[in-house]
């Protein structure tokens, strides 16, 4: 979360802050693709979509997914949702103001990553 902050700073957005029923959803998100319970993807997005709606009235979502086995893994995924431009248009976006970074390793030693975005 501090690397897309700086991110956000450098090109004059706003800092998000940290909501942790956002993380709670990002991180059953993560567990699922860690574990195998689901792909890897965006998977259940509408789903995630609803909770944040319902739960915090949330009224736009925006989510990143990546997973890597760097040295340097949350580096590595932060470079990756750079190198995308659908990722970075949605790090990128100004009308956002929480998020959370939910963060699982897998059995295989996988890093996987969820960032969930929303304006409350």
């Amino acid at each position: 979360m501090a690397l897309v902050n700086q991110h956000r700073r450098k090109i004059q957005k706003l800092s998000l802050k940290h909501h942790p029923e956002i993380w709670r959803i990002a991180a059953e998100h993560v567990e699922n693709m860690a574990n195998g319970t689901v792909a890897f993807g965006h998977y259940g997005f509408k789903r995630r979509v609803y909770l944040l709606e319902n739960r915090l009235n949330i009224i736009h979502c925006g989510e990143n997914v990546a997973f890597n086995n760097s040295a340097t893994p949350a580096e590595t995924a932060f470079q990756q949702w750079l190198n995308s431009p659908q990722h970075k248009q949605t790090l990128e976006k100004g009308i956002f103001t929480h998020t959370a970074v939910a963060v699982q390793k897998s059995e295989k030693g996988v890093y996987f990553y969820v960032q969930l975005f929303g304006r409350i």
